[in-house]
């Protein structure tokens, strides 16, 4: 369901207003506009709309104050792939539902990639649930509910890095710090074709400030 194919470069007032929403992702249209210099505010309606249509541009409200909604940390999580084992077969080991079950094996970076971001906060939630979870040992540990756990995390994005010393990056937003311990530790080390994670939390960002 993420499989997109990149499309053919837009016309020039698409790409006026892509420049406006990149300065500030909360334009509105009578701001871009003003901004665009020469954009008439039926010209903008429409192309934005379109642009939103065809998924060039998100629909909707884009969060950009996440301390603000409860989720004030950001983490980046890189992962080594062991590829010969991913392409025997990835994801998680032993029995787990069907809902949770992908349609194709999950034998490629993309589709492990896509796991990650659909379906693993769901599978970590269900382990707890299940009670598969007997790692909170540690006398600080915040033993996390799997509804609790479900509402502390957010999976932002999964990339697949060229070049560098990990295969995937994860960034992922978060309310506490035991739920993303929870999200590597009953998550991302339980699939097949994960060799390790590599998990830094990142505290400041050029994009959240002043927006």
């Amino acid at each position: 369901s993420m499989s997109k194919v990149s499309s053919p470069t837009r016309d020039e007032e698409d790409q006026k207003i892509a420049r406006c929403l990149i300065e500030d992702p909360t334009a509105t249209n009578d701001d871009i506009v003003e901004r665009s210099k020469g954009l008439s505010k039926s010209t903008v309606q429409r192309h934005r709309s379109q642009m939103e249509e065809e998924g060039v541009l998100s629909r909707g409200t884009q969060i950009t104050d996440w301390t603000a909604v409860g989720f004030g940390l950001r983490f980046r999580i890189d992962i080594l792939i062991n590829q010969l084992e991913l392409r025997q077969g990835g994801g998680p080991d032993g029995s787990f539902p069907d809902k949770l079950k992908t349609p194709d094996p999950i034998n490629s970076q993309e589709r492990l990639a896509i796991f990650i971001k659909e379906r693993l906060v769901d599978y970590v939630a269900w382990r707890i649930e299940t009670t598969q979870e007997k790692d909170d040992r540690h006398p600080n540990a915040l033993a996390l509910t799997a509804e609790q756990f479900k509402q502390s995390i957010v999976v932002q994005d999964v990339t697949i890095l060229l070049g560098h010393h990990a295969d995937l990056a994860v960034t992922v937003r978060a309310r506490n710090i035991p739920a993303v311990r929870k999200f590597v530790t009953s998550g991302l080390r339980m699939m097949r074709g994960i060799t390790t994670t590599s998990t830094a939390n990142e505290v400041w960002s050029y994009m959240e400030v002043g927006l």
